[in-house]
């Protein structure tokens, strides 16, 4: 499930870094911060536990490294789980264009 600030409720404040956190808490402290959204780290842990096996045949393989992140992307974009998370998104994402993306490190 994707995170918008409204979404996020003491329970799920454990799903998402700090850099939201933070965000978080200017939004609701009235603040003028521009909209944003969270994707946490358990979709991706689903994707990886689902294609683990072909991540590992992509960075094993003979390839170099531009041809290993198009590998990659594309099994990213075939996956029908993580689409579906995404897709209905499109055009509220879309409407708050141009954004700036962060990512956060997983452990």
């Amino acid at each position: 499930m994707i995170l918008f600030p409204d979404d996020i409720d003491e329970e799920q404040i454990n799903k998402i870094g700090g850099k939201a956190l933070n965000l978080l808490k200017l939004t609701r402290m009235g603040f003028a911060v521009p909209e944003w959204f969270v994707i946490p780290g358990d979709i991706l842990d689903e994707f990886f536990k689902r294609n683990q096996n072909r991540i590992r045949k992509i960075l094993e393989c003979n390839l170099s490294i531009r041809e290993k992140s198009k590998a990659l992307k594309r099994l990213v974009k075939k996956d029908s789980n993580l689409r579906g998370k995404l897709e209905p998104l499109r055009e509220k994402i879309s409407a708050m264009a141009p954004v700036s993306i962060r990512s956060s490190g997983i452990m």
